[in-house]
């Protein structure tokens, strides 16, 4: 996916182009730039190259740009979005006599949650599961054996051969547990009904399964939610579509070309958004000459669709989704 970038020269001015891209995107992503003095683009330099200032103030120098007459591209390598936040490029060009020549912009690295966390697959209630088992297992063991001793008291006396100190299973009131035994054994004072405990030596309670379940649940859903986008609406025509953009983290317009293919789409956090339009130009080059050109106006209430130019494939229609 191309996105396109046009400095001037003359201007020091920062450019702020609300491009937005995911930590941790590589390989697709590229930008085209061109650098315009005195009204004409500069073709002479000799050498041009990036220098990005991530928002936890690392800095990324990336390798020297490919040239088509005035076109510089750049492709993301990946760690110059290692950093959610605000990323400042920083354009060098280099000329035959050496002078370098600085000019700045902007684009957001968006937090991707995942980026450089893989968790294994693995049955985690299930496991949960079995490990509760085995406490409830060992407390009707207990149980069992305090019956036995209990049924027992009063009748007959209990000698050395009556004791066991293994856990093999025996007839009921045959035998009684070895003290030695009891360093192994797991009381019911040693369980635990929260996810606090610290200290060593203590068992989860059966009981706090259930709280797990419910918060392992819970956590499925929020993130089933937050991955559904919705659909707001689609634009055909010059016009607006009402939005309310408060409800959602993002903004993501996906423009259709007649020819039946895609811009790059423009996702927009909305805490950049206000009651005043935030205008933004998607754009796309086929090759050397055809592209399309788009004009679209983006608030807290509306997105408006402004204009388009075209050489070839003209703008068919916009749909806007919001993503919570």
């Amino acid at each position: 996916m191309n996105y396109d970038v046009v400095l001037n020269a003359n201007d020091n001015a920062t450019l702020e182009t609300q491009y937005a891209f995911t930590q941790g995107d590589y390989g697709q992503i590229q930008f085209s730039i061109r650098v315009k003095a005195d009204g004409q683009y500069i073709a002479d330099a000799t050498r041009a190259y990036i220098v990005f200032t991530l928002s936890n103030g690392m800095i990324v120098t990336g390798a020297d740009m490919p040239k088509n007459v005035a076109t510089y591209t750049y492709v993301f390598q990946g760690n110059e979005l290692q950093s959610p936040g605000k990323v400042v490029a920083d354009v060098k060009l280099v000329y035959a006599i050496g002078q370098i020549s600085s000019n700045k912009f902007t684009f957001l690295c968006r937090f991707d949650p995942l980026a450089d966390k893989t968790v294994p697959a693995a049955p985690y209630i299930t496991v949960l599961q079995r490990i509760v088992d085995e406490g409830q297992e060992k407390i009707d063991y207990l149980q069992s054996l305090i019956d036995s001793i209990q049924g027992s008291i009063g009748e007959t006396a209990l000698t050395r051969n009556d004791l066991q100190n293994t856990r093999d299973p025996v007839g009921a009131g045959l035998k009684a547990l070895d003290a030695q035994m009891a360093q192994y054994l797991l009381l019911k004072s040693d369980l635990v009904n929260n996810g606090l405990t610290t200290a060593a030596g203590f068992a989860l309670d059966a009981r706090y399964g259930k709280t797990l379940k419910d918060l392992y649940d819970g956590l499925n859903s929020n993130l089933a939610a937050m991955r559904t986008p919705i659909f707001l609406g689609r634009i055909t025509a010059v016009g607006s579509l009402s939005i309310n953009a408060s409800l959602y983290r993002e903004i993501a317009l996906y423009i259709k070309t007649s020819a039946g293919g895609f811009l790059p789409p423009v996702i927009i956090h909305t805490n950049l958004l206000t009651a005043a339009p935030l205008r933004v130009h998607p754009t796309m080059f086929y090759g050397a000459s055809n592209y399309l050109s788009m004009t679209v106006e983006i608030s807290l209430t509306a997105i408006n669709y402004v204009s388009s130019s075209a050489s070839e494939s003209n703008f068919e229609s916009i749909d806007a989704w919001g993503i919570k």
